[in-house]
């Protein structure tokens, strides 16, 4: 401002505003690059890939800068901004999200009313129907409603609920119900970078076209943090040497070094700067080092899926359930992500709004499982949310956390769901079986009171003893 730095609030940055971004640092306006950029932009798109931007490229708010400083000038005001319409539109979701009524409580309220019209139908009969006794018909009215007390329906859910919420310590349920409303879900929707697969690429293969001195490769590479150079690095042997005229582009890195020009970079990048390439594009990500214009070598790297993501995957099938990939990144990568897993359905180049549009728009119970903060708004559009504990967005918009890195706790969660809610429905079964023999004995008045407490407290304590099966399976 006039010439001078200052720091101040995104609120009270004006349009045409300059703003000068640190390495590390988060952007929070949207506005025009003035300079070559390197930023993570996984809070918008997912893609945990930097992100090569040039001048006159737009910046979002919310990308983080993982190169080296830049400036950008200010296009919108932060009310106006990508960051503030996606906040906006996360807290409004948190207010909005339904909850899905237990089976239980909708069968106790039933039960409930037709017991007290069953009591007092009875009084009527036994008054002024079978022998006009007043003593007979109050205490055939106390039996039925005693021995029909909705106690066992009352304690079909939760019992089952507190064993299966707390059977596994690595699984956290925020609410119980969102225990039984997990064994409901029909579809999961799945993000794709960071879920599925791990947050590093990996050297898939090191292709050498003509022989080259490691160091310059290795000094080249070590001026830009950058997720694919971190993977080559560890495939570079000797020590650093003095570069001269680093320049830094969208896509790459251009340097001097003895009167020898190093170029390193993507294809795309490398082809501008003339370098002969005859190299096919592929799924994966291809980086390339030249000298002269020369191709010295190519580097593939791969997303690698977790470990165990196919078994979970097919495991989860297996209980009947579809599932389709949700994901940010490029539709090749999605593509073979899906055909890799066995996953028919996927989707590509999402934005956080278009991820949450999906799920809304589906009719049936559904989960959603993310991990980043641009999950967040997806997570609260589902019927139920699932999550790795890690950013603090992402841990408040998830109704249930795995608190560790293994994706083999996301079948354990629906696997557990499915036989609490089993159980559940077995614990409603016996309650209808007893209510449907004994409270028509007890309305022709061959059971007093004390026999239908008894009789009562017999059917909660079955109830209890059927939910305990569950510490076993």
């Amino acid at each position: 401002e006039n010439g001078k730095q200052t720091e101040k609030h995104p609120k009270d940055v004006a349009i045409g505003s300059v703003v000068w971004v640190p390495s590390g640092a988060k952007i929070a306006l949207d506005g025009v690059l003035l300079n070559n950029a390197s930023v993570d932009a996984s809070l918008i798109s997912g893609e945990f890939k930097p992100l090569e931007l040039g001048v006159n490229d737009p910046i979002l708010g919310g990308y983080v800068n993982v190169g080296v400083p830049f400036s950008y000038q200010v296009g919108a005001t932060f009310q106006n901004s990508r960051l503030s319409s996606l906040l906006e539109t996360l807290k409004k979701s948190f207010l909005e999200k339904p909850l899905i009524e237990s089976s239980a409580n909708q069968i106790a309220d039933i039960f409930s009313k037709a017991v007290l019209f069953l009591a007092f139908v009875s009084f009527l009969l036994w008054q002024f129907g079978l022998g006009g006794n007043f003593e007979k018909a109050l205490m055939v009215c106390i039996s039925v409603l005693v021995i029909s007390c909705p106690c066992a329906f009352a304690l079909a859910t939760p019992i089952a609920l507190v064993i299966g919420v707390f059977k596994n310590p690595l699984i956290v349920f925020k609410e119980a119900l969102f225990l039984e409303t997990l064994a409901k879900v029909k579809k999961i929707f799945i993000d794709k970078t960071g879920t599925l697969t791990q947050k590093e690429v990996l050297l898939k293969e090191k292709i050498i076209h003509e022989e080259f001195d490691e160091r310059l490769l290795k000094s080249l590479l070590k001026t830009r943090e950058h997720l694919a150079h971190n993977a080559i690095l560890k495939s570079l042997d000797g020590d650093e040497v003095d570069l001269e005229k680093i320049e830094f582009f969208a896509h790459g890195l251009k340097a001097n070094y003895q009167n020898e020009t190093l170029l390193v970079g993507s294809l795309k990048f490398l082809k501008s700067m003339g370098v002969d390439l005859k190299v096919k594009e592929s799924a994966n990500i291809m980086v390339g080092f030249a000298k002269n214009k020369t191709l010295c070598a190519l580097f593939i790297l791969e997303e690698r899926l977790k470990a165990n993501a196919k078994e979970v995957i097919q495991a989860l099938q297996n209980k009947g359930l579809e599932l389709e990939i949700l994901s940010g990144d490029n539709e090749s990568s999605v593509k073979e992500c899906a055909k890799k897993l066995g996953i028919s359905k996927y989707h590509a180049h999402l934005t956080p709004e278009d991820k949450a549009q999906i799920i809304s728009s589906y009719k049936g119970v559904c989960a959603m499982v993310g991990d980043g903060n641009n999950d967040a708004l997806a997570l609260k559009q589902a019927s139920v949310s699932l999550g790795f504990e890690k950013s603090a967005l992402s841990k408040s918009a998830c109704d249930i956390l795995l608190l560790e890195e293994d994706l083999s706790l996301l079948e354990k969660a629906f696997h557990n769901a499915q036989k609490v809610y089993q159980v559940v429905l077995q614990n409603i079964v016996l309650s209808l079986i007893y209510n449907a023999v004994l409270i028509p004995v007890a309305m022709l008045g061959y059971i007093n009171p004390l026999i239908a407490s008894l009789s009562m407290s017999a059917s909660s304590l079955l109830v209890v003893l059927n939910s305990l099966r569950l510490k076993r399976t």
